[in-house]
């Protein structure tokens, strides 16, 4: 269970490269505007948080209710800690794909006359 914690950083961190080496292409090759692509970059990157952070209220909920033990101490003592990081990444990793969204030079699209002329 202490373990879970190491991997939902790593998952924040590698759902972040692939969705910027991604979603990146994608508006290069015009299949996604840049609007678009910010939006679902930003809903990408903060699934993983999301998720640790629902799954840990999930545990502690069942835990009070059934009074039963189910979350350990090291699972208690970390989860705000790397519930806080895993935010943080997602928030640094959407402001450098904001900024190279902004910097990207994307071709123009062809103009209706050269359509027309094929």
């Amino acid at each position: 269970m202490e373990y879970s914690l190491h991997l939902a950083i790593l998952a924040t961190l590698g759902v972040a490269v692939a969705a910027f080496m991604r979603l990146s292409r994608r508006v290069r090759e015009r299949a996604l505007s840049r609007g678009k692509g910010l939006l679902l970059y930003l809903g990408v990157t903060l699934s993983p948080a999301f998720l640790l952070i629902a799954f840990g209220l999930l545990m502690v909920g069942i835990e009070e209710w059934s009074g039963v033990l189910l979350v350990p101490e090291l699972f208690a003592r970390g989860f705000l800690l790397a519930s806080a990081l895993c935010l943080i990444i997602a928030v640094l990793a959407f402001i450098s794909f904001a900024v190279c969204m902004a910097l990207m030079k994307v071709p123009a699209a062809p103009s209706m006359k050269e359509e027309r002329r094929k």
